[in-house]
């Protein structure tokens, strides 16, 4: 399981400043150059300006003093660490639901069984017989 790393190293840090800038930045511009998302948004300008901000905080303490990164570094991890829970979990429910249980319906309904599990009264044991595994020596003479 994940867990949130309460004491990150400098170097931690510094990489989160580091992708802080692109990050937020991104999402400044993402806001200023909008795809039609962002219109009904009053007040969009502060907006701008904070992201910005916090960009520019990022990058300054990345270079110059990690650790005052810290509180953002923890916050922000806090806050995303119940999203990607949920969200995971989102993920193999609909994977299941939707690639592994059609694929089990269409096969029980074509009758196949790739498991060989069909119950046959007539064998004596349900061992299937295999050809012993080479010896490691044919591994050193390839050619």
């Amino acid at each position: 399981m994940i867990q949130i790393d309460w004491k990150p190293s400098n170097r931690i840090l510094r990489n989160f400043g580091l992708i802080g800038v692109v990050a937020f930045s991104a999402f400044a511009g993402l806001i200023r150059y909008d795809f039609g998302w962002f219109d009904k948004i009053p007040g969009t300008p502060p907006v701008i300006y904070t992201l910005l901000g916090l960009a520019g905080y990022c990058g300054l303490f990345a270079l110059v003093a990690p650790p005052a990164l810290k509180w953002l570094y923890i916050l922000l991890t806090v806050v995303s660490f119940p999203i990607g829970f949920v969200v995971s979990y989102v993920v193999v429910l609909v994977m299941f639901f939707l690639v592994i249980t059609p694929i089990a319906m269409v096969f029980k309904l074509i009758g196949r069984d790739p498991m060989n599990r069909r119950f046959n009264p007539s064998l004596a044991s349900y061992w299937i017989a295999r050809t012993p595994p080479a010896t490691a020596k044919r591994y050193f003479q390839q050619f």
